[in-house]
């Protein structure tokens, strides 16, 4: 069976939106209650105001993590993608060590079945990638792409920090109708699917 390497935050859960209300919550900075469009994933590019310290801060909050949203038919996509391989989420969630937990719970509170869950660093994520023999690999950072499309073809959730990179073996895609689509292609499934068709971006969620 094939297997599919799958990252969460901003490529099934709206980690961006949520990062950016509670960055005006916990600090007044910001316009808060806004889809997340910054143009660098990191936050201190964003938003000038941060530094690593109130960083730090906020991803150390328990009520963070908790409040965050997954997208909209994210455990139709996810079952989807069961029907055709393993799917094996990687996370960067290191932020405490209750986190691993808390993020097993959220998956099961939202639906969201899965075969292995892995924290681990985002450059970890390639070594990950080869050493289990992943087929796919669906991710938004284009820094985790550029070395896990040595190993494997990624599909690249389009956001306004990854939508100018271009790389051999990376799919941009701009929601799960289009991730859908280009895993049946390249995992070289036969029949239908059942998902609905969609042109909204992820992002615009």
């Amino acid at each position: 069976m094939a297997k599919i390497m799958l990252d969460i935050d901003n490529v099934i859960s709206s980690t961006g939106r949520a990062t950016s209300k509670w960055v005006k919550k916990l600090y007044d900075i910001g316009p808060g209650d806004v889809p997340y469009k910054e143009t660098s994933y990191n936050i201190e590019d964003a938003w000038k105001e941060m530094n690593f310290k109130k960083i730090k801060a906020l991803f150390e909050t328990r009520e963070f993590w908790e409040t965050i949203k997954p997208f909209s038919m994210v455990p139709q996509f996810v079952n989807q993608l069961r029907k055709w391989s393993e799917v094996h989420i990687l996370t960067d969630r290191r932020w405490y060590p209750e986190l691993e937990e808390q993020t097993k719970s959220w998956l099961y509170n939202n639906k969201i079945k899965y075969d292995v869950l892995k924290i681990m660093k985002g450059k970890e994520k390639y070594i990950y990638c080869k050493d289990n023999n992943i087929d796919l690999a669906i991710e938004d950072q284009s820094n985790n792409a550029e070395t896990i499309a040595n190993v494997c073809p990624v599909i690249l959730m389009r956001w306004n920090y990854n939508e100018s990179y271009n790389r051999d073996n990376v799919i941009t895609v701009n929601n799960y109708f289009e991730a859908i689509s280009e895993t049946s292609k390249l995992l070289g499934t036969t029949g239908s699917w059942d998902y609905p068709q969609s042109s909204e971006r992820l992002c615009d969620q």
